[in-house]
């Protein structure tokens, strides 16, 4: 059995963003718009515009991972590895309205992080080099 790359199994999902979205956001992401369009009611937030970087694309891809279901994993409050004091500070964040981060182990490739900015809003999918 071929594996097609993520772009071509979800294409209809991924579309260029040609100008940056906030100032963090280089031109080149992409946007997800699969199974993201409706509210999961298991979210704790909503995430926004939903975003990928090339490499971070790239790298799920080769791992044959979903971005979009890490997303959903992020907005329902499993931040997978982060240490105990970062997820105090994501429980904070979503009182607040601050900025949340969830780091994703992607096996033999190392971590992808997921960025939600409630203030612009936008979800972003991103290696830690992408910072």
């Amino acid at each position: 059995m071929t594996v097609r790359p993520l772009r071509q199994r979800f294409a209809d999902s991924f579309s260029p963003i040609t100008k940056p979205m906030a100032p963090c956001h280089a031109a080149g992401v992409m946007a997800i718009h699969m199974t993201l369009q409706h509210a999961n009611p298991t979210q704790l937030f909503h995430p926004g515009v939903c975003v990928i970087t090339p490499a971070a694309l790239r790298i799920l891809e080769e791992a044959d991972q979903d971005p979009a279901g890490l997303i959903d994993r992020h907005c329902r409050g499993d931040w997978s590895a982060m240490p105990s004091l970062a997820r105090q500070a994501n429980e904070q964040a979503l009182r607040t309205g601050k900025s949340i981060l969830s780091t994703y182990p992607v096996p033999g490739k190392g971590m992808v992080w997921v960025q939600t900015d409630p203030a612009v809003p936008v979800t972003t999918v991103l290696l830690p080099s992408d910072y």
